[in-house]
């Protein structure tokens, strides 16, 4: 793969959402690679270095296919720990109202029922999720994501054109000067005026 394809996947690619999955493929790739280890303090600039060294040795489509079969076992992981705690709690308490001593008791326990959803309605909203392609809080998450990396992309642009006007400025004021230097040597290099 030539440069300019590199870079196009690259920038095609690149997001900070999928570090950690760009990350196990270079792993997995290059397990002796010096950017497997290294601390996250720019996660952009991070992520780019990440993505343009695993490009040197995995296609678009791996990396690709890589970062969905992550996102998909998380999600399969989310809703299993979600059925897990389903079936940790217990059912709700029933009253029976021949057993009960008082109207009091009564009527905290029956809130206390109303407030905690039966294991019948945690799976029917976990089942909603599940039609839906994507668990809703994996897919508030992405979103969350996004929205964080476009804002940081907005950030790194506006400084990115902070820095090109403040080198474009320090240009200008060094072609003045270099002008002036040059406009003063051609009058000191004048003849004078002898006649008199």
């Amino acid at each position: 793969m030539n440069f300019v394809e590199k870079k196009n996947i690259h920038d095609r690619l690149l997001g900070v959402t999928h570090m950690d999955a760009d990350r196990e493929l270079l792993k997995k790739h290059s397990p002796g690679h010096k950017l497997i280890g290294k601390r996250t303090f720019n996660p952009l600039s991070d992520a780019s270095s990440l993505l343009w060294a695993l490009l040197d040795f995995a296609s678009e489509n791996e990396i690709l296919n890589n970062r969905r079969s992550i996102v998909a076992s998380g999600s399969k992981a989310e809703e299993e720990s979600v059925s897990a705690k389903v079936e940790e709690e217990p059912a709700p308490i029933k009253v029976d109202e021949e057993v009960s001593g008082s109207k009091a008791e009564e009527e905290s326990v029956s809130a206390k029922v109303e407030e905690e959803p039966t294991p019948i309605e945690v799976d029917e909203e976990v089942s909603e999720a599940k039609t839906e392609g994507k668990p809703a809080l994996a897919e508030a998450e992405e979103e969350a994501s996004a929205v964080k990396a476009e804002e940081m992309i907005f950030d790194a642009n506006d400084e990115a054109e902070q820095i090109i006007d403040d080198a474009e400025a320090e240009a200008e004021e060094i072609r003045s000067a270099a002008k002036k230097d040059v406009s003063d040597k051609k009058k000191s290099q004048k003849k004078p005026n002898t006649r008199q």
